[in-house]
């Protein structure tokens, strides 16, 4: 089985779309009175056009910090290294003004919290103008036609009249759709979804995913899609990198992964997700302890303290 996401830095194989998303070894961390906090370690993937990269790992795992490592949106006091490849484009390095060119534009981001991602001081319409023609050579008139067009396309009703709103005004379910159309206002070739359906109820989480399966499917990018939820996971995602203690534990397809888990932290997380199996009730086996410190990670495996088959050997060196 071919993957889509790998590790090493050789070239596209021929026949192979080349990745518009490279990340290779990056390393972010955070000072702190106890010390460095490594909050991610050494992660490596590529995205390839129209494919979806699921990374899913409990709270304090590393994925946010992942997602806005790649955006170029960590403090000033974030000690980031690696390199992350946009096409041909290294943004590692770039200054904040240069990435600004990028964010919005050919990489576009949906984050967990709407209403603080949207100024609530102008209308939704006069966002998405805004966002457009920061981007683009257009007309007041023709950015405020285009708001139009891409508040009906996320599915907001009566979208002509809506434009008029503030994002105060829409529900949490609408909102999202607001930060959906601006992450694709400008046809980005990657976007970056961090939790996106947080905080929503379960028919909307389902409405909101169905909005960005057709926001990909509009611009043909690449997405990263970053939740906590297995079953978000399992219905759109093509691949699954599974974060524990700031690094990549397992990736696979994502049918390979929830078929034959090789990682018994994956194999836990399954276990602990509910199921229906022919009215068969099977009890949830949750995941006893608590993930480790960041700022003090142990020789070996991290997971090993909370491993029924944990080994010497995995507690004294971690495991590739």
């Amino acid at each position: 089985m071919t993957l889509t996401t790998t590790l090493h830095d050789d070239p596209s194989p021929v026949g192979v779309a080349a990745p518009v998303l490279a990340v290779r070894d990056l390393r972010i961390s955070f000072p702190s009175e106890a010390g460095p906090v490594e909050a991610v370690r050494g992660v490596s993937f590529d995205l390839l056009p129209g494919r979806t990269l699921g990374i899913v790992g409990e709270s304090g795992s590393g994925k946010s910090a992942t997602a806005m490592g790649i955006m170029g949106l960590l403090p000033p006091t974030a000690d980031v290294r690696g390199r992350v490849r946009l096409g041909d484009q290294e943004l590692t390095g770039l200054d904040d003004r240069a990435l600004s060119r990028i964010r919005g534009n050919s990489i576009g981001m949906v984050f967990q919290d709407p209403l603080s991602a949207l100024t609530p001081i102008f209308s939704v319409g006069r966002l998405l103008s805004d966002a457009l023609r920061v981007h683009q050579n257009l007309s007041a008139k023709a950015a405020r036609e285009q708001a139009v067009e891409l508040l009906d396309l996320v599915g907001i009703p009566d979208a002509r009249s809506r434009a008029a709103s503030f994002p105060h005004q829409f529900s949490g379910g609408m909102r999202q759709r607001v930060v959906i159309a601006m992450a694709i206002a400008n046809r980005p070739r990657v976007l970056v979804a961090d939790e996106p359906t947080t905080a929503l109820d379960v028919t909307v989480q389902a409405q909101i995913l169905d909005v960005l399966r057709l926001a990909q499917q509009e611009t043909g990018a690449g997405l990263v899609l970053i939740t906590h939820d297995l079953g978000v996971v399992a219905g759109h995602a093509d691949d699954v990198a599974v974060m524990y203690a700031g690094r990549f534990v397992e990736k696979a397809d994502v049918h390979e992964l929830f078929r034959r888990p090789t990682m018994p932290y994956t194999a836990r997380l399954l276990a602990a997700v509910p199921t229906v199996d022919g009215g068969v009730r099977r009890p949830l086996v949750p995941i006893g302890g608590e993930p480790p410190a960041l700022s003090g990670l142990p020789d070996g495996c991290p997971f090993a303290s909370r491993c029924a088959v944990a080994l010497d050997a995995c507690r004294a060196e971690e495991p590739g």
